[in-house]
C-alpha cells in the first residue's frame, strides 16, 4: 500500500532498526532528509499556531470552519484542531503529540479569540533562545521524542503563562468572574439570595412545599403510589398554569430589585451585566414526577421525610401559638 506524510516517516523509522547496518544507515539518512518538511510544519505550529498542510501529511489536522464558526472560542479550542494519529510518526510519542497539540491551540486561541496578536508577533524577538533551540532540536534523531519534549515543555510554559496573565489581568478579570460564580450561582451572597427568594415567594404566592414534597417522595405500595399520582396531578394542574405565565421581563424586574436592594449593587458593572434570567422549557413528564417507578431525582427520600417532619413541627407550633 502507498503511504505518505507521517505514515511514510514511520515506515522509514522502522527500517532504521534493520539488522543490516548498511540498510539501517541508509534508512536514517533518507529519514533525516524526508522528515525536514514535517519538522518545518512542527516549528510553525509550536511558534505560530499555524498549520500549512495542503496534502494532509501533518499529524495536526485543521478542520474546516464551516458555518462561520472558525473564530468562536469554543469551536476554536475544542473542534478546530485535532490529532491525526495516522500521520503521527512513530518516533514521536502520543504524549508528546498531545502536548504539541495543546501548545499550538493555545497560541491560536491567544491570537484569535483573545486578539493578542501583538504578543505573538514579538515571540521570536523576546524569546530568541527558544526559537534557536527549536531550529537546533527539531531535526530527526533516534531519540527525537525525548529530545523535543523539553522544547515543547518550555514553549508550553511560556505560552500558558501569557494566557494566564491575560485571563487574570484587567482585560478579562477571570478571578472576579469566578468570585461572582461563587456568590451568585453557589449562593454565597446571602443577602441577595434571601431577598431574591422573598420577592419570588411574593410573586408566586402560596407555599406548597408539603404538596411538592409528598408528590416527590418515592413510595412502593400501590395505595401510596395512587396518592402520589393524585398529588402530582394537582401540581401539574396548578403550577403548569404558573409556568405558562412566566415572563422574562417580569423576572428581570425582580432580579434588578434584588440587586439594587442588597450589597450586590456594589459589584462591578461587568459582573452585574452578566446576571440574567433564562426561562427554560421543562415538560412535566420529564421532571421526575412520573409514576412508573420510584424517583428520587429531584428530591431524595431522606430529604423529603426531613422536610415533612419540619413542616409538621412548624404546624404544631403554629397551632399551639394560636391556642394560647
Amino acid at each position: 500500500d502507498s503511504v505518505e506524510g507521517g505514515a511514510l516517516l514511520s515506515a522509514l523509522h522502522a527500517r532504521t532498526h534493520h539488522g543490516d547496518a548498511a540498510v539501517a544507515h541508509l534508512a536514517q539518512h533518507v529519514l533525516a532528509e524526508t522528515s525536514q518538511p514535517m519538522f518545518v510544519m512542527l516549528k510553525r505550529w509550536l511558534l505560530r499556531g499555524e498549520v500549512r498542510d495542503h496534502h494532509n501529511e501533518f499529524f495536526i489536522a485543521s478542520a474546516s470552519s464551516a458555518g462561520g464558526r472558525g473564530d468562536q472560542p469554543y469551536y476554536l479550542w475544542h473542534e478546530r484542531f485535532v490529532l491525526n494519529e495516522r500521520m503521527l510518526p512513530s518516533f514521536i510519542s502520543a504524549t508528546t503529540a498531545e502536548k504539541v497539540l495543546v501548545v499550538g491551540k493555545t497560541i491560536t486561541f491567544l491570537n484569535t479569540a483573545c486578539d493578542d496578536g501583538a504578543w505573538l508577533r514579538e515571540l521570536d524577538t523576546r524569546h530568541v533562545p527558544l526559537a534557536r533551540r527549536a531550529d537546533e532540536m527539531l531535526v530527526y534523531a533516534t531519540t527525537t521524542s525525548a529530545a523535543i519534549s523539553p522544547l515543547v515543555r518550555s514553549i508550553g510554559a511560556c505560552v500558558s503563562r501569557q494566557l494566564l496573565q491575560l485571563l487574570v489581568g484587567p482585560r478579562y478579570r477571570l478571578g472576579d468572574h469566578l468570585a461572582a460564580l461563587h456568590r451568585y450561582v453557589l449562593l454565597a451572597q446571602g443577602d441577595f439570595v434571601t431577598f431574591l427568594m422573598d420577592l419570588l415567594d411574593q410573586h408566586f404566592g402560596d407555599d406548597d412545599d408539603t404538596l411538592i414534597a409528598d408528590a416527590l417522595t418515592p413510595s412502593f405500595s400501590a395505595r401510596k403510589r395512587r396518592h402520589r399520582e393524585r398529588r402530582a396531578t394537582t401540581i401539574r394542574n396548578k403550577y403548569g398554569d404558573v409556568a405558562s405565565s412566566l415572563y422574562r421581563h417580569n423576572l428581570l424586574g425582580i432580579l434588578e430589585t434584588a440587586v439594587r436592594s442588597t450589597n450586590a449593587q456594589f459589584d462591578s458593572a461587568d459582573v452585574l451585566a452578566r446576571l440574567d434570567i433564562r426561562v427554560l422549557d421543562a415538560p412535566w413528564q420529564d421532571n421526575g414526577l412520573g409514576s412508573d417507578e420510584p424517583r428520587a431525582t429531584m428530591m431524595r427520600e431522606r430529604y423529603a421525610a426531613k422536610r415533612r417532619a419540619e413542616q409538621r413541627q412548624q404546624q404544631r407550633r403554629a397551632t399551639a401559638a394560636a391556642a394560647e
